[in-house]
């Protein structure tokens, strides 16, 4: 009966929920699936009768978004997550909220070695590293000037990326459509900006 018992606990699947979300991975490693997300609200209030006081006083979702990521074989990543907060038109000056749900990252990871892995779909490119913080691991609710008006945001494309030197130097490279300073490539048009 204990063998039974070990050799089941064996190929059982292995269930967590923590920080990082509810997962499920099988007993190997090589197979696992994980939900997790991030709501931020905030609230603005603004003293007077000029028109912002009538127009963005109240709660705002600054970032409402759900993640569904994997491993599959040990070797191929994936992520999908949505935005369903109030994203304007997709610049950080946009002074109008719209509740348009869109898609913030959907890529395909290939990692057959770490010192030389592909990435490909919608996802950060590897420049800047307030802009590579997840918006739940930032200081502030905003991104500095320099990451929301430079910095491009979420690109489509392909990169090469990779640890070198017992992980001690980081490498990417990268091939984009291209997006205007501190934007985002909102569908699978490109814009040339």
């Amino acid at each position: 009966a204990a063998e039974d018992a070990a050799a089941k606990q064996k190929s059982a699947p292995v269930i967590t929920a923590s920080e990082k979300g509810f997962g499920i991975k099988s007993p190997d490693g090589q197979f696992e699936y994980r939900l997790r997300g991030l709501a931020q609200l905030d609230y603005r209030h603004f003293d007077g009768s000029g028109p912002a006081s009538s127009i963005y006083d109240g709660f705002l979702a600054r970032r409402i978004r759900p993640t569904f990521e994997g491993t599959v074989h040990g070797k191929y990543g994936f992520r999908f997550t949505p935005e369903f907060a109030e994203s304007g038109d997709g610049s950080a000056t946009s002074g109008i909220a719209q509740n348009k749900a869109r898609v913030v990252d959907a890529y395909v990871d290939i990692r057959h070695n770490p010192e030389a892995s592909i990435r490909i779909g919608k996802f950060k490119p590897f420049v800047g590293l307030e802009r590579l913080q997840s918006g739940g691991d930032i200081k502030f609710i905003e991104r500095s000037y320099v990451s929301n008006n430079i910095l491009p945001n979420r690109d489509l494309g392909i990169s090469l990326y990779g640890d070198v030197a017992d992980k001690k130097l980081s490498y990417a490279l990268g091939v984009f459509n291209g997006v205007k300073d501190g934007g985002e490539n909102f569908t699978g048009q490109d814009e040339n900006q």
